[in-house]
């Protein structure tokens, strides 16, 4: 059976990050392993703010998967601070067999919480992009990592959150991928 890691933020209400990744890695029958990096503070109404685990917790939950978890795929979600990116990246360098890595950037919630600030951006670019196979932001993420996007592989911009916006514009760019626009209405 295929191993997925979801490196991402704890949302206790359920409707993000690991709860909802664990979903989904269930659903398509493969075996989801976990990474907490960060635990927010939120329900369905909103999120008031979240705590990001230092660098040494999340180096401790990913030593601890050993080989035998090692990953055929790995997607990560909210980092929230500088460090958890660093030990994120070196991690991903240190896998001995190189996993398709997803990168969904999440840098605030939909409620609009912020889940990083600049120094995130910055590490984001500078340490992750380069080691991503797809980088998945949305527009007010794609806009935030700015240049940084240029040394990702492939970028699927996703238009759910754009505002005012009554069709849904995703745009696949990069790698060996010809450029793309998918269109779907929200009804």
């Amino acid at each position: 059976m295929k191993v997925v890691w979801s490196i991402a933020g704890l949302d206790p209400s359920g409707g993000a990050g690991l709860a909802v990744d664990a979903k989904t890695f269930a659903a398509l029958g493969v075996h989801g392993v976990t990474v907490a990096t960060a635990v927010t503070e939120q329900s369905l109404r909103g999120c008031r703010g979240f705590r990001g685990l230092d660098a040494g917790e999340i180096r401790g939950q990913i030593e601890a998967l050993g080989p035998e978890l090692a990953p055929d795929a790995v997607k990560i979600g909210m980092l929230g601070t500088a460090a958890a990116v660093g030990e994120v990246a070196r991690a991903l360098r240190a896998l001995a067999a190189k996993p398709f890595v997803v990168l969904d950037p999440v840098l605030g919630a939909t409620a609009g919480a912020a889940f990083g600030g600049d120094d995130v951006v910055r590490a984001i670019g500078e340490e992750l992009l380069p080691l991503v196979d797809l980088v998945t932001p949305n527009c007010g993420e794609a806009e935030r990592l700015g240049a940084g996007l240029a040394r990702a592989r492939a970028v699927l911009r996703t238009g759910g959150h754009d505002p005012g916006a009554g069709d849904v514009v995703d745009r696949l760019a990069g790698g060996s991928m010809p450029t793309s626009t998918i269109t779907s209405t929200i009804t």
